[in-house]
């Protein structure tokens, strides 16, 4: 914590000039969350948030994602805006924009990632199998 601190300091607070290098500005773009190389759930975590029972939902989200996508980062947010649509989850893949949900409780959360992963693996595979498919088109195998 105390190198980010050092680095959020040097490079960008105290940094003299309007643009930031191209170096630090792909730094803060992978603190921001930007660009991701792995899927990211992020969850707000509010008051309201609490009281519409997003710690249930986050126990919810951990166990899916321990069984099913290990890879996929977990991030507790603050407050995001609108109480009525707590708890809100928003969930953002590399390479795709985030998608917001809202009111996702507990019993809401597995149906929904299950949905998400497998609509947008299974459509982000086809799309790259049918690319890899024309780029072959009336090509032999070299050997």
């Amino acid at each position: 914590m105390e190198d980010l601190k050092r680095f959020l300091t040097e490079k960008v607070l105290l940094f003299e000039s309007d643009t930031l290098s191209s170096e630090t500005e792909k730094v803060m773009q992978q603190l921001r969350r930007e660009k991701t190389n792995n899927a990211v759930i992020f969850l707000s975590s509010g008051t309201s948030s609490i009281i519409a029972g997003s710690e249930r939902t986050l126990s919810a989200i951990k166990t899916y994602v321990d069984d099913n996508e290990p890879n996929t980062e977990i991030v507790l947010v603050g407050c995001t805006g609108p109480a009525n649509f707590e708890p809100l989850i928003c969930i953002q893949l590399p390479g795709k924009n985030k998608l917001y949900f809202r009111n996702i409780i507990e019993e809401k959360v597995e149906p929904l990632l299950n949905g998400y992963f497998t609509t947008i693996l299974t459509r982000t595979t086809s799309l790259v199998n049918r690319a890899a498919k024309d780029l072959n088109y009336g090509l032999e195998s070299v050997h």
